[in-house]
Protein backbone atom coordinates (compact mmCIF):
# COMPACT_ATOMS: atom_id res chain seq x y z
CA UNK A 1 0.00 0.00 0.00
CA UNK A 2 1.68 3.37 -0.95
CA UNK A 3 1.76 5.60 1.53
CA UNK A 4 0.41 9.02 0.74
CA UNK A 5 2.40 12.04 1.31
CA UNK A 6 0.48 15.58 2.56
CA UNK A 7 1.73 18.50 3.54
CA UNK A 8 -0.14 20.88 5.40
CA UNK A 9 0.49 24.95 5.40
CA UNK A 10 -1.56 26.54 7.76
CA UNK A 11 -1.67 30.84 8.25
CA UNK A 12 -3.78 33.94 8.20
CA UNK A 13 -3.41 34.18 4.59
CA UNK A 14 -4.45 37.20 4.88
CA UNK A 15 -4.43 38.29 2.06
CA UNK A 16 -2.13 34.91 0.43
CA UNK A 17 0.72 36.28 -1.70
CA UNK A 18 3.47 35.39 -3.96
CA UNK A 19 5.68 34.32 -1.36
CA UNK A 20 3.19 31.86 0.24
CA UNK A 21 3.03 30.66 -3.08
CA UNK A 22 6.53 30.28 -3.69
CA UNK A 23 6.93 28.11 -0.38
CA UNK A 24 4.20 26.28 -1.08
CA UNK A 25 5.58 24.86 -4.18
CA UNK A 26 9.17 24.57 -2.70
CA UNK A 27 7.59 22.63 0.31
CA UNK A 28 5.89 20.31 -2.37
CA UNK A 29 9.11 19.65 -4.13
CA UNK A 30 11.58 19.20 -1.70
CA UNK A 31 9.34 17.00 0.41
CA UNK A 32 8.22 14.73 -2.62
CA UNK A 33 4.35 15.46 -1.40
CA UNK A 34 1.46 14.16 -3.32
CA UNK A 35 -0.95 16.97 -1.97
CA UNK A 36 0.02 20.39 -0.39
CA UNK A 37 -3.26 21.67 2.38
CA UNK A 38 -3.53 25.60 2.23
CA UNK A 39 -5.16 25.66 5.97
CA UNK A 40 -6.60 29.23 6.74
CA UNK A 41 -6.76 29.61 10.17
CA UNK A 42 -9.60 31.04 12.09
CA UNK A 43 -7.63 32.67 15.23
CA UNK A 44 -4.14 32.15 15.70
CA UNK A 45 -3.89 31.11 19.27
CA UNK A 46 -0.72 33.17 19.64
CA UNK A 47 -2.38 35.70 18.40
CA UNK A 48 -4.03 38.77 20.26
CA UNK A 49 -6.98 39.48 17.84
CA UNK A 50 -8.00 37.38 14.98
CA UNK A 51 -7.81 38.78 11.63
CA UNK A 52 -11.11 41.74 10.67
CA UNK A 53 -11.75 40.86 7.80
CA UNK A 54 -14.46 37.48 6.96
CA UNK A 55 -12.25 34.45 7.43
CA UNK A 56 -14.68 33.30 4.33
CA UNK A 57 -12.93 35.80 2.01
CA UNK A 58 -9.64 34.50 3.14
CA UNK A 59 -10.33 30.83 2.34
CA UNK A 60 -11.47 32.02 -1.01
CA UNK A 61 -8.54 33.42 -1.51
CA UNK A 62 -6.70 30.82 -0.94
CA UNK A 63 -8.96 28.76 -3.13
CA UNK A 64 -7.99 30.95 -5.85
CA UNK A 65 -4.49 30.36 -5.38
CA UNK A 66 -4.98 26.06 -5.01
CA UNK A 67 -6.99 26.74 -8.68
CA UNK A 68 -3.43 27.04 -9.75
CA UNK A 69 -1.02 23.98 -9.02
CA UNK A 70 -2.20 20.80 -9.69
CA UNK A 71 -1.14 19.88 -6.15
CA UNK A 72 -2.32 22.32 -3.96
CA UNK A 73 -5.71 22.17 -2.21
CA UNK A 74 -7.52 23.85 0.42
CA UNK A 75 -9.15 22.73 3.53
CA UNK A 76 -11.54 24.80 5.31
CA UNK A 77 -11.76 23.01 8.76
CA UNK A 78 -10.70 25.41 10.99
CA UNK A 79 -12.62 28.23 9.96
CA UNK A 80 -15.95 25.88 10.08
CA UNK A 81 -14.39 25.13 13.55
CA UNK A 82 -14.17 28.14 14.32
CA UNK A 83 -12.83 29.70 17.87
CA UNK A 84 -8.92 29.35 18.11
CA UNK A 85 -7.16 27.20 15.66
CA UNK A 86 -4.96 24.43 17.32
CA UNK A 87 -3.03 22.74 14.75
CA UNK A 88 -3.20 19.31 17.08
CA UNK A 89 -7.19 19.39 16.23
CA UNK A 90 -6.36 19.75 12.72
CA UNK A 91 -3.74 16.67 12.63
CA UNK A 92 -5.96 14.36 14.21
CA UNK A 93 -9.05 15.45 11.64
CA UNK A 94 -6.62 14.56 8.75
CA UNK A 95 -5.32 11.30 10.60
CA UNK A 96 -9.04 10.08 11.36
CA UNK A 97 -10.44 10.42 8.07
CA UNK A 98 -7.68 9.16 5.67
CA UNK A 99 -5.67 5.77 5.58
CA UNK A 100 -1.81 5.29 5.01
CA UNK A 101 -1.05 8.82 4.99
CA UNK A 102 2.48 10.31 5.96
CA UNK A 103 1.65 14.23 7.10
CA UNK A 104 4.10 16.96 7.07
CA UNK A 105 3.94 19.83 9.04
CA UNK A 106 5.46 23.34 7.33
CA UNK A 107 6.31 26.27 9.63
CA UNK A 108 8.58 29.54 9.64
CA UNK A 109 11.48 30.79 12.09
CA UNK A 110 9.45 32.74 14.17
CA UNK A 111 6.89 29.91 14.54
CA UNK A 112 10.23 27.28 15.05
CA UNK A 113 10.85 30.01 17.92
CA UNK A 114 7.58 29.23 19.92
CA UNK A 115 6.71 25.77 18.74
CA UNK A 116 7.09 24.73 22.55
CA UNK A 117 4.02 26.95 23.21
CA UNK A 118 1.46 25.18 21.05
CA UNK A 119 -1.10 23.26 22.35
CA UNK A 120 0.40 19.55 22.81
CA UNK A 121 3.69 19.93 20.61
CA UNK A 122 4.86 16.80 21.54
CA UNK A 123 2.13 14.77 20.03
CA UNK A 124 2.16 16.69 17.08
CA UNK A 125 5.96 15.93 16.77
CA UNK A 126 5.15 12.10 17.11
CA UNK A 127 2.58 12.37 14.31
CA UNK A 128 3.91 14.84 11.80
CA UNK A 129 7.25 15.54 10.08
CA UNK A 130 8.09 19.04 11.27
CA UNK A 131 9.61 21.25 8.35
CA UNK A 132 10.81 25.12 8.70
CA UNK A 133 11.03 27.09 5.98
CA UNK A 134 14.62 28.73 5.44
CA UNK A 135 13.91 31.59 2.81
CA UNK A 136 16.77 32.95 0.82
CA UNK A 137 20.27 32.82 2.49
CA UNK A 138 18.64 33.63 6.14
CA UNK A 139 20.45 32.42 8.93
CA UNK A 140 17.57 29.36 10.48
CA UNK A 141 18.09 27.83 14.02
CA UNK A 142 16.65 24.33 14.31
CA UNK A 143 15.24 23.30 17.48
CA UNK A 144 15.55 19.87 18.43
CA UNK A 145 13.27 18.09 20.10
CA UNK A 146 15.02 15.48 22.27
CA UNK A 147 12.29 15.46 25.19
CA UNK A 148 10.07 13.92 22.70
CA UNK A 149 12.83 10.87 21.74
CA UNK A 150 13.91 9.69 18.25
CA UNK A 151 14.25 12.33 15.41
CA UNK A 152 12.68 15.25 15.63
CA UNK A 153 15.34 17.72 14.32
CA UNK A 154 12.81 19.48 11.93
CA UNK A 155 13.67 19.25 8.19
CA UNK A 156 14.74 22.61 6.24
CA UNK A 157 12.53 23.51 2.91
CA UNK A 158 14.38 25.98 1.12
CA UNK A 159 12.98 28.50 -0.68
CA UNK A 160 14.11 31.89 -2.62
CA UNK A 161 13.41 35.14 -0.34
CA UNK A 162 10.80 37.19 -1.50
CA UNK A 163 10.69 40.54 0.13
CA UNK A 164 6.42 40.85 0.64
CA UNK A 165 4.61 40.11 3.58
CA UNK A 166 0.18 40.28 4.20
CA UNK A 167 0.65 43.40 6.00
CA UNK A 168 2.38 45.70 3.30
CA UNK A 169 -0.43 44.61 1.07
CA UNK A 170 -3.00 45.56 3.57
CA UNK A 171 -1.18 49.13 4.24
CA UNK A 172 -1.07 49.21 0.19
CA UNK A 173 -4.47 48.34 -1.00
CA UNK A 174 -5.37 50.78 2.13
CA UNK A 175 -3.15 53.47 0.76
CA UNK A 176 -4.21 52.60 -2.57
CA UNK A 177 -0.42 51.68 -4.08
CA UNK A 178 0.62 48.96 -6.41
CA UNK A 179 0.33 45.61 -5.33
CA UNK A 180 1.00 44.00 -8.61
CA UNK A 181 3.34 40.99 -8.84
CA UNK A 182 3.06 40.66 -4.99
CA UNK A 183 -0.21 38.81 -5.11
CA UNK A 184 -1.66 36.96 -7.98
CA UNK A 185 -3.63 38.88 -10.30
CA UNK A 186 -7.26 36.92 -9.88
CA UNK A 187 -6.47 37.22 -6.16
CA UNK A 188 -6.52 41.09 -6.79
CA UNK A 189 -9.33 41.38 -8.58
CA UNK A 190 -11.60 39.67 -5.55
CA UNK A 191 -9.75 42.27 -3.35
CA UNK A 192 -10.58 45.01 -5.08
CA UNK A 193 -14.47 43.18 -6.23
CA UNK A 194 -15.13 43.03 -2.55
CA UNK A 195 -13.50 46.26 -1.54
CA UNK A 196 -11.53 44.55 1.16
CA UNK A 197 -8.49 46.35 3.51
CA UNK A 198 -10.27 49.87 2.54
CA UNK A 199 -10.64 49.88 7.06
CA UNK A 200 -7.04 50.80 8.39
CA UNK A 201 -8.21 47.99 11.24
CA UNK A 202 -8.21 45.09 8.81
Amino acid sequence: MKIRRIGIFGGSFNPIHTGHCVIADGFIEQCSLDVCYLIPTYHSPLKSAAPSISPFHRLEMCRIIARTHPKLKVWDGEIRRKGKSFTIDTIHWFNKNFEHIELFLLIGQDQANLFRQWKDYQEILRQVRLCVVRRGDEDLTLPDFNEVGGHHVPRVVSTPRIDVSSTAIREAVLNKQSVRYHIHDKVLRYIRRHTLYTNPVC
